[in-house]
């Protein structure tokens, strides 16, 4: 009788952990979002990232792609950050869908948080070089508060050198965009000089 209750329970649990199996299986194929968010949820930040990024790749939706810009993490995975927030920047009307998930509250734009997260991926995987590239291009509409010249002055102002501070002045003198942000970000990289 002992063998015919160990052989049951056996058997219940095997097929327990089978159909387990297949749901994680057909959930990662048809719904990696979902999985996604379990791991996100209990903090696995890689595999999360990981299912996202299968979600965006199954659908190739800027919705899929706005959500795995957010989730990933500049420092972490800088040159993934790069990559995935380049490619949402250039999409055309980006700009309209970011104007779309600002609140009237707030005072920093979703274009902006997203180009500034882009500016800090770039500076940590390439350098200085590309930074100011990016830089300039994200502020050809115009030079305001939030704008990611202050994000990478204000992220990075214990790391930047003399130089690259220099030529971060020297880009922001040269858009020609002379307002009460250029003078207060050029005031900022002055005493960061001194």
């Amino acid at each position: 009788m002992r063998k015919l209750v160990i052989k049951t329970a056996s058997i219940t649990l095997a097929v327990v952990i089978g159909l387990m199996v297949i749901l994680f299986g057909a959930l990662c194929i048809f719904s990696p979002s979902s999985v996604a968010k379990l791991f996100g949820g209990a903090g696995g930040y890689s595999a999360s990232v990981f299912f996202y990024e299968k979600q965006y790749n199954k659908s190739q939706q800027l919705d899929d792609l706005y959500v795995l810009v957010l989730k990933l993490d500049e420092n972490k995975d800088a040159q993934k950050t790069r990559e995935y927030l380049t490619e949402f920047l250039s999409t055309d009307g980006v700009k309209d869908y970011c104007k779309n998930l600002d609140s009237s509250n707030g005072k920093m734009t979703t274009y902006e948080y997203l180009s500034g997260k882009c500016a800090l991926a770039i500076y940590t995987d390439t350098g200085i070089g590309d930074t100011i590239r990016f830089l300039e291009q994200s502020v050809a509409d115009g030079y305001g508060d939030y704008n990611a010249y202050s994000m990478v002055i204000s992220s990075f102002s214990d790391v930047l050198t003399v130089e690259e501070l220099t030529a971060i002045k020297t880009s922001i003198q040269s858009l020609n965009k002379n307002n009460q942000y250029t003078q207060r970000d050029i005031k900022i990289i002055n005493e960061l000089l001194n």
